[in-house]
This record gives C-alpha cells, structure tokens and sequence, in this order.
C-alpha cells in the first residue's frame, strides 16, 4: 500500500519581524542576499526565481504565534570561509566560529537583527549531503 504524498514542495517559510525596510537592508549588506518589496512585506531571493523566506511586518515580532518555539534556517552555500569572512567584514559581529558537523557538513550560526538563527552549511567534499 503506497501512502499519498501530501506535500508537494516548500517553497519558504514567514519571519514576522517589526521593520521589513530594516529587515531587508540587513540581508542585502550583511549576507548580500537579493530584496523584494517593503512596507509591510518582502522577499528575501538568492536568485531572481529562488526565494529563501517572506518577511511581514509585527508589532509583536510574530512571537506571540509562536510559543515555546523557536526557529532556524539552513543556507548551503559553497565557499563556506568565504562567506563568514564577508559577514564579519560588515562588521556584524553575531557570528559563530566555524563547526565540523558529524552528518556530513561544516557550519556557522548567524544571527540577524531580529535574532533569528541562520545556520550556514556547506556539504564536505566527500559527502554532498549522503549522510
């Protein structure tokens, strides 16, 4: 018996954060990532058609949506150094150290202006993600 497949695709996930303008400038300098739309909603792009997440405008951070939870994205990337060194080179300074994960990646945790956690993983060369 073959169980029905719900879920097609994700396409992204919402940040409710208090000032998408500020939001998004932080993603443009910090992370170099690609903005669209302010106001009360925006799109954070790595390409012109691949989008990572919405943000929408809160009072209250979005936090009283979620209680007892909290949220993380993973970004791989290739050049993981690289990309730590640009964030720092921005001068924000939340920024982990570099972590050898055990299932097959390297990693670092960033986190944004609203403090919220991005992990930022690169597949080791001898695995790309086979765990």
């Amino acid at each position: 018996m073959t169980t029905p497949r719900f879920i097609q695709n994700i396409t992204g996930f919402t940040l409710f954060v208090p000032s998408v303008e500020e939001t998004t400038e932080w993603y443009e300098k910090h992370l170099g990532f690609q903005c669209e739309g302010y106001g009360e909603h925006a799109m954070i792009k790595v390409s012109d058609t691949n989008y990572i997440f919405h943000l929408l405008r809160s009072d209250d951070n979005g936090l009283s949506r979620i209680t007892g939870n909290n949220a993380t994205c993973f970004l791989f990337v290739e050049g993981l150094e690289a990309m730590r060194e640009k964030i720092l080179n921005t001068g924000w300074d939340k920024v982990s150290e570099i972590i050898e994960e055990g299932w097959g990646t390297k990693l670092f945790y960033v986190n944004d202006l609203n403090g919220f956690e991005l992990r930022i993983c690169e597949w080791n060369t001898d695995s790309k993600g086979e765990i």
